[in-house]
């Protein structure tokens, strides 16, 4: 009896420590979209299309600028923010692609509100959301776009978030991808991340007022945080709402200089953002995955950025550049010195 019961001392505990971490942990695994079979997306010829048919009834939007030539993919950051316009130079000698991510900017919301108003039990739930607006998705996007304009490789430019989407398709896709450029890319690859790389408590910690502080706490960690079955309720619309309270935080505790970096000027991802979390679950380690990235690749860390991650060194052959007076928006604040850096580095 003494054997049994601590046997189940020992069991018990630990069936509950591996049925939390299967309960809160990720849906995305690296390694599993190689497998995935897409279906037929539609060529599109005129590549300055800007609503774009990846298949599924999701069109994506998108700006163009530059030269016929290779294609270059850029992928913003967020997640949910979408590019305010292209940027007001791009790399020589290629085609640029700047894409509204699904579920943001002017690119298909496939959620307004939960189908049976958020009734359904939260496993299923989650399943629709992830299958619609999952991190998955984002990653494949870029596959069905390259499908779509004919492309045998692509570049991608990612910034932020976007730069944790680029890397884990240069990962999951290493023969279609040409070259790779990281943008102060999202300190995201191990979640939860440390308190140093810790978005929220950054901001928190750098805003001076101390109203402002607790009203940031309780606003990420009472709303934007919240899974709890209210949330299920809520409609896109309401989501953006209170998601882009956070720009003016951010805005304020990074001291960006509001005369060089604009606020967005689309609507940003509600579902959309809820889903990339949800995909990511509560706990990852994503780094091994960074072992096979094979292109030539370019990490851009901005000078007074507070999220530079260093993780992203561990991309093999990786080039490291410095972008001097910006904070966190290297193609608003420094375009040129960002420009001519990614033009050295393609060779176009």
């Amino acid at each position: 009896m003494k054997k049994f019961l601590l046997a189940a001392g020992v069991i018990i505990p630990l069936a509950a420590y591996y049925g939390w971490m299967w309960l809160t942990g990720p849906c995305y695994v690296p390694g599993n979209l190689k497998n995935v079979k897409l279906n037929a997306v539609p060529k599109e010829k005129d590549k300055r299309k800007q609503l774009v048919d990846v298949g599924d009834g999701i069109t994506l939007y998108q700006e163009t600028s530059g030269d016929e030539g290779k294609g270059i993919f850029f992928i913003h950051g967020g997640p949910g923010k979408a590019w305010n316009a292209p940027w007001k130079k791009v790399p020589k000698g290629a085609f640029s692609h700047f894409y509204h991510q699904r579920g943001c900017g002017l690119s298909t919301r496939p959620i307004e509100t939960m189908p049976g108003n958020g009734e359904m039990s939260f496993m299923k739930n989650a399943e629709y959301l992830t299958e619609k607006l999952g991190f998955e998705q984002d990653v494949l996007d870029i596959e069905r776009l390259r499908m779509a304009f004919g492309y045998e490789k692509v570049t991608l430019v990612g910034h932020s978030w976007g730069g944790f989407i680029a890397s884990m398709y240069a990962s999951e896709f290493p023969d279609n991808i040409e070259k790779l450029v990281l943008l102060s890319p999202a300190a995201v690859l191990v979640f939860p991340p440390p308190p140093e790389k810790d978005l929220f408590k950054i901001i928190e910690d750098r805003l001076d007022d101390p109203t402002d502080k607790k009203v940031f706490h309780d606003h990420i960690h009472n709303v934007v945080l919240d899974f709890s079955p209210a949330m299920w309720k809520k409609s896109d619309e309401q989501i953006c709402k209170e998601d882009s309270v956070l720009d003016r935080y951010y805005f304020a505790a990074m001291k960006v200089d509001t005369t060089k970096v604009p606020l967005p000027k689309y609507k940003a991802g509600g579902w959309a953002t809820k889903g990339s979390f949800m995909s990511l679950g509560m706990h990852h380690d994503y780094v091994s995955s960074l072992s096979n990235i094979t292109c030539p690749t370019l990490l851009a860390e901005c000078e007074n950025d507070a999220i530079n991650d260093p993780l992203y060194r561990k991309i093999d052959g990786v080039k490291v550049v410095r972008i001097p007076e910006c904070t966190h928006m290297p193609f608003e604040e420094n375009l040129d010195f960002l420009l001519n850096e990614i033009d050295n580095f393609l060779e176009y």
